[in-house]
């Protein structure tokens, strides 16, 4: 994410000025920090100062689990079949053109469900942050990444996006 932040800022100053219009393969697609089966790449704006459109490419069986942001955030999927999750909701599959929005602080999962990878764009209104949620009743539907891993708590003195642990108040 910290080279993400880097080029963002480069691409902000020039969209601001020009727009951006570039292909899917022009992407310049690399290993998210939060999420290791995730590849992501900034499309708009800068995650670390304000609202951004990030795409993220996820092969089968990649699970981001339970979490939330500070920012609203919207989800279009291009490619595959997402399973998507939100607190007080039923799950739901999204093919391409499939759309869902969750409000600030709102905790949400996904995992792509398809055979290839799956393709979606996320827009945040606001400066990004995650919060990861432990210790809650969703824990027995996810535990981490494809590989069963969980993102590490990040260090507050790290110069980049929040993301943190939080304890579930549904936690049993």
């Amino acid at each position: 994410m910290i080279l993400l932040l880097a080029i963002a800022s480069r691409f902000e100053a020039q969209a601001e000025k020009h727009g951006v219009a570039r292909t899917l393969a022009e992407a310049k697609l690399a290993q998210d920090d939060d999420v290791k089966c995730l590849l992501s790449a900034v499309e708009s704006g800068n995650p670390a100062t304000g609202p951004s459109t990030i795409i993220l490419k996820a092969p089968p069986n990649c699970l981001v689990p339970w979490h939330y942001h500070t920012a609203a955030e919207q989800l279009i999927v291009t490619e595959g079949n997402v399973r998507t999750e939100m607190d007080g909701m039923s799950p739901h599959s999204l093919g391409p053109g499939g759309f869902a929005m969750m409000p600030s602080k709102a905790k949400h999962q996904f995992s792509c469900q398809s055979k290839t990878a799956c393709v979606m764009f996320v827009t945040f209104d606001r400066t990004y942050d995650i919060f990861f949620v432990r210790n809650s009743a969703h824990n027995g539907r996810a535990s981490g990444s494809a590989t069963g891993e969980v993102p590490p708590l990040l260090s507050a003195a790290t110069p980049r996006p929040v993301r943190f642990w939080v304890k579930d108040n549904k936690s049993k």
